[in-house]
């Protein structure tokens, strides 16, 4: 990883704690921590995992360098009360952020040597330091800048924008050409109770096709077996992340690349939900009974429609209807048909 030119001496250490991260809780943290190493300079940034893996040591790691020095992973700190602190984190801390608001975490990480004791647990009540806005009903990004805002000791102004590098962009114009008009549906999730019917995306699909709109699908590696499907009851519909096999298909910032090119998407609440819209154009989420609010993106214009609210039992009962009157509704559709007018 690249580090700052700040001499080691001049230096503050700042241990950051969560339980572990996936791409889309990655994705929300990004732009807050671009903003902080801007903010605070002589940062030395150390990321601790307690439980699970870091997505910052894996596909996002390219977004980690330059922001992130350390990363200690599945520590388990946080996890049993008793837990022994790891030998790479015995030495003094200028700031500890314990980002979980278990009591158990919090007591653990207060174990470690710091100046300033960073925590949601009990309403801040560990803390050294509280927000003035309401922590609980914000979003999981919001709550991410809230205590990164705490360890800065400053506002922090965030742009929440991934910069891509000229051949993910150039390789994106190759594979979606700008002669049509595309629409992304992403019908993967982490889990069935999170999963539009795969029918009702390739409806939602057909109607697309009726109006001129191109269908590009967006499917996740558990997600492949899909296509063949698809293709069959949807032959107008494109695949542009797996079309040649080339290394740039492993990469994050061509699904980012390829979003940036889509007129708007629908996709389930998902990781892969979170990379397209990290592309910047709108987007409608479906939700179960997951947290719209909780996983709202900074990215685009984040639209949600939720079961939950709608007082459903299952994500399955948002029929397509439901789904196009609300594109409709939002004025997703309205723009695209002026478009192809």
């Amino acid at each position: 990883m690249k580090r700052s030119n700040t001499s080691n001496t001049e230096r503050r250490r700042f241990l950051v704690y969560v339980t572990g991260d996936r791409i889309g809780d990655g994705l929300l943290k990004y732009p807050v921590l671009k903003t902080f190493r801007l903010a605070v300079p002589e940062a030395q940034l150390i990321w601790v995992t307690g439980r699970n893996p870091s997505i910052f040591k894996r596909r996002l790691a390219p977004l980690a360098d330059g922001l992130i020095d350390e990363i200690h992973e599945c520590c388990g700190l946080g996890e049993t009360l008793f837990q022994p602190i790891p030998e790479g984190l015995r030495s003094k801390f200028d700031v500890v952020v314990c980002t979980e608001s278990r009591l158990r975490a919090a007591l653990q990480l207060r174990r470690l040597s710091t100046s300033l004791f960073i925590c949601p647990a009990l309403r801040f009540r560990l803390s050294a330091r509280a927000p003035q806005t309401d922590f609980i009903a914000a979003s999981s990004y919001e709550r991410f800048r809230l205590l990164m805002e705490l360890a800065a000791g400053k506002e922090l102004v965030v742009e929440p924008r991934i910069e891509v590098a000229a051949p993910f962009v150039g390789e994106a114009a190759r594979r979606l050409p700008g002669s049509h008009i595309y629409v992304g549906l992403s019908p993967g999730a982490g889990g069935a109770s999170k999963r539009w019917p795969l029918r009702n995306f390739i409806g939602l699909g057909r109607l697309l096709a009726k109006r001129g709109i191109v269908p590009a699908f967006f499917l996740g590696p558990e997600e492949l077996a899909f296509e063949a499907g698809i293709r069959e009851a949807l032959p107008s519909a494109v695949f542009p992340e797996r079309m040649d096999g080339s290394a740039m298909e492993d990469s994050p910032m061509l699904t980012i690349a390829l979003a940036r090119r889509m007129a708007f998407s629908v996709a389930n609440d998902s990781g892969g939900g979170h990379l397209i819209a990290a592309g910047g154009q709108p987007l409608l989420t479906l939700y179960g009974h997951t947290s719209a609010n909780k996983f709202r993106s900074p990215y685009c214009d984040h639209y949600a429609l939720s079961a939950e609210e709608k007082q459903y039992r299952s994500l399955e009962e948002l029929t397509l209807p439901m789904v196009e009157a609300h594109l409709h509704e939002i004025g997703f559709l309205s723009p695209v048909t002026r478009a192809l007018a």
